[in-house]
């Protein structure tokens, strides 16, 4: 959660028991065009639209992964998205 703080400049939703959380990408576009930059830099993201408007500007981040290469991925989506 602090990396996507830290290297992103973006806040998430604390996961409660599950493996992902969501991401507010709203600063950046809506959260299909953001998922679209992200694929486009190897990292795999669901557009929180996919789960309702109410999630709408939000990308949905899977834990489901080791350390390094959940680094790795906030590593690509900094790449595509802030550069």
């Amino acid at each position: 959660m602090d990396l996507f703080q830290k290297e992103l400049g973006l806040t998430a939703t604390s996961p409660e028991g599950a493996f992902y959380t969501m991401l507010n990408v709203q600063s950046l576009g809506t959260d299909i065009e953001v998922a679209e930059k992200c694929l486009q830099n190897r990292v795999v993201t669901v557009p929180g639209v996919a789960f309702g408007d109410e999630a709408s500007g939000f990308l949905r981040i899977s834990f489901c992964n080791n350390e390094d290469r959940m680094v790795e991925g906030v590593k690509r989506m900094k790449e595509a998205l802030i550069s």
